[in-house]
């Protein structure tokens, strides 16, 4: 999960604080530019010799700082502030006790000024046994046992079920959503000497996409001291991103609407009206617009006071599209919420039920994908990828009743088993790869189930969990491993969705899923033959699966040949970096001629825990 100004964390090694640098106290951190009318504060006090300390943004809920480093004269500390990592520098001014140099995640300069306690600044630190995502997250695992940063055991099946799975390639059930065709880059200026190779490599192997989301901070694009408009921060991002996908999705921050222009909204309008011109002018490809990142976290905004910033944006969309006339027209969509946030999202629709404007528009809805919370308890769909599968039907239950379209698409912009710091096995990446990879197919998998759901697969490269990369960026302790054009196993299920072909085909298996867990398939047809995806999620369960795969009614093109039978894998030892880094690209472990049986297709497979396969079938 990200945050609005996206972060990197450095970790580096803890060393003990010296109590004789006294930072005690309430500090505000005055920013410049795009921070010049932020509201972050930080406190701190002693528990016994220990300093404990938070930060606060804005007028949101404090965030307990979890780690401290000191030097002479610097402190470091770090916390996670809506869900995303985040660092300060602190360095002690000589001779002035009530001043500090600042740096936000070592690239942004802030002034810390000591406040009165008691000032109408002042906040509580939070307890450290309440804690709140992903804080909470991390301590709710490592209550459970999770401990060390040693190697684990690869996880093997304990036992093995026989299943069949039949499909029936008579059976043609509507076109597939090309899943692997929706993706995320992380932000502007993180892996940028990769950035060219990565764009080359996914338009190489396949993946090149319909729709690409960035991360843009439109607040960074106008200087309101000199009121000029500055694009260059950004431009290298836009165009590498621009060869690979048809269309680019701009998360957007708001941030210019909601203070740091330091005008009134329709000033604010006026900006971003002539920002979003600009780059809709420059960068063709730009035409999906999502505002803001996660508000139900940020807490700086209720749901009515973000309707307003979404309404800000949609008129100003208007009129660029009226003014440009576009050949494909900016779209416009929210409330990008951390979850399937009932309440925001409802909220939200109803603001916009109400809105009287003729010219109102919500071309589609959004919100993340990893966990639900209904009420104190976190509901991981890594336990139970299923807890998505009525998400749309409810959706639509709140759309139709407030007589809003139920055409409206679903975009699920980020999704996955691992939200923030979460993992199975702490410390150690190796068995939450493939967990992972036939995690984020389960999710999928539900999704492609619903009417007009749309999942993005979150990320190529993020910034610092190694558990959701794409591309090999760690290794399995977290440390750098950078590399170019070598896939982790995500980044392998990802290609073998880009196998399929075009037109879905009818399932069914003699297994039951259980709680999301269980063997999966997908199948699909076109002139070209057959392809079948079947996986075995299990979570940290250790259930293996000897399977009996049998296709019926392959099309006329087989008919009186024999079959060439393509077979990949993704296992612990197969097409995984952690295994074999020099041949760690989708692997085929087989490809053969196979004759037909009576016009049927038949093989066995087996599969460990969170093993995938992928089978294509051509006529020879």
């Amino acid at each position: 999960m990200k945050r609005l100004y996206t972060i990197i964390l450095l970790v580096f090694a803890c060393n003990a604080f010296a109590q004789s640098q006294d930072y005690e106290g309430l500090w505000h951190l005055k920013g410049e530019g795009s921070f010049a009318h932020s509201k972050m504060y930080l406190k701190f006090k002693y528990e016994g010799e220990e300093l404990v300390g938070a930060f606060k943004n804005d007028d949101g809920d404090p965030d307990l700082i979890y780690k401290k480093e000191s030097t002479d004269s610097t402190l470091t500390v770090y916390f996670t502030t809506a869900g995303t990592p985040a660092n300060i520098i602190l360095t002690k001014v000589e001779g002035d006790e009530n001043h500090m140099k600042a740096k936000l995640l070592g690239r942004f300069n802030l002034k810390a000024e000591r406040l009165a306690l008691g000032s109408d600044f002042d906040f509580e630190i939070p307890d450290p046994s309440v804690g709140g995502p992903p804080e909470e997250i991390r301590r709710n695992l490592m209550a459970q046992g999770a401990s060390g940063s040693g190697e684990v055991a690869t996880a093997v099946a304990t036992n093995f079920v026989n299943s069949t799975i039949k499909v029936d390639a008579g059976k043609n059930i509507g076109e597939l959503i090309r899943t692997e065709r929706y993706n995320n880059l992380t932000d502007h200026h993180l892996f940028t000497e990769q950035r060219d190779a990565d764009v080359a490599f996914y338009n190489d192997q396949g993946l090149h996409g319909k729709i690409y989301k960035l991360w843009i901070y439109d607040a960074d694009f106008y200087n309101p001291e000199t009121k000029t408009y500055d694009y260059s921060k950004y431009a290298d991002y836009i165009e590498d991103t621009s060869k690979l996908s048809d269309h680019l999705m701009f998360n957007m921050n708001g941030r210019g609407i909601t203070g740091d222009w330091g005008v009134s909204v329709d000033e604010s309008k006026k900006i971003l009206v002539n920002i979003l011109t600009d780059l809709k002018s420059k960068y063709p490809a730009f035409t999906y617009i999502e505002v803001l990142n996660e508000p139900d976290y940020e807490k700086r905004l209720t749901p009515t006071q973000y309707y307003g910033v979404y309404k800000v944006f949609y008129q100003a969309v208007n009129e660029v599209n009226k003014n440009l006339n576009p050949k494909y027209p900016l779209q416009v969509g929210g409330p990008s919420t951390a979850q399937f946030d009932l309440n925001w999202i409802t909220t939200f629709l109803e603001e916009y039920s109400k809105d009287s404007s003729k010219d109102k528009r919500l071309d589609f809805i959004s919100y993340h994908g990893y966990f639900t919370k209904p009420g104190k308890e976190y509901k991981f769909y890594k336990d139970n990828p299923s807890l998505v599968k009525d998400q749309r039907s409810i959706l639509e239950k709140e759309m139709t009743s407030r007589g809003i379209s139920t055409e409206i698409p679903t975009f699920i912009t980020e999704m996955g088993v691992y939200p923030g710091p979460l993992f199975d096995d702490y410390g150690n990446m190796k068995n939450d790869r493939l967990r992972q990879a036939a995690g984020v197919m389960s999710i999928n998998y539900w999704y492609l189930n619903s009417k007009n759901s749309y999942p993005f697969n979150w990320v190529l490269r993020h910034q610092t969990e190694g558990r959701k990369d794409q591309l090999v960026t760690r290794d399995s302790t977290g440390g750098d491993m950078i590399h170019t054009r070598k896939f982790t196993p995500y980044g392998n299920s990802v290609l073998m969705v880009s196998k399929m072909k075009k037109n879905r085909l009818e399932v069914s298996s003699s297994s039951e899923l259980d709680e999301g867990k269980g063997v999966y398939s997908i199948a699909s047809s076109d002139e070209s033959g057959v392809s079948i995806m079947i996986w075995n999620y299990q979570s940290k369960n250790t259930v293996g699966y000897n399977l009996d795969l049998l296709v019926e009614n392959l099309p006329k093109s087989f008919k009186n040949k024999s079959v060439k039978v393509k077979t990949g894998l993704i296992d612990s030892e197969h097409s995984n970096y952690q295994y074999d880094l020099d041949n760690c690209n989708l692997s085929m472990v087989e490809t053969t001629i196979k004759p037909l049986k009576e016009g049927v297709f038949k093989t066995k497979l087996s599969l460990q825990p969170n093993a995938l396969y992928l089978v294509v079938l051509e006529s020879e």
